[in-house]
């Protein structure tokens, strides 16, 4: 299979930030804490820090796909770098 294993998400960091939705935060009301993220390597060898709802949408959007997760990861990283921006659609 061209999937990766899911990596192991860490609850409780101090320093959790997702690189693509720039999230610091738990979004779920019932938890005051950090974002539980997982350092996960892209296809250039790139590690990136994905919270777990970003991850599970980019894993999902792969299974429907001949690419991977990884070469995913990292064309959506570029695009990101070039309009240097956060990932997630901005909500009016």
């Amino acid at each position: 299979s061209s999937h990766a294993s899911t990596p192991r998400f860490g609850y409780g960091k101090p320093d959790a930030l997702c690189d693509f939705c720039g999230r610091t935060k738990n979004p779920h009301p019932d938890f005051d804490e950090t974002i539980p993220t997982a350092r996960v390597t892209t296809a250039s060898g790139r590690a990136i820090e994905l919270c777990l709802s970003c991850y599970e949408q980019e894993r999902d959007a792969t299974m429907q796909s001949s690419e991977t997760l990884a070469r995913r990861l990292d064309r959506k990283m570029d695009a990101k770098t070039v309009l240097g921006t956060s990932l997630k659609p901005q909500k009016n």
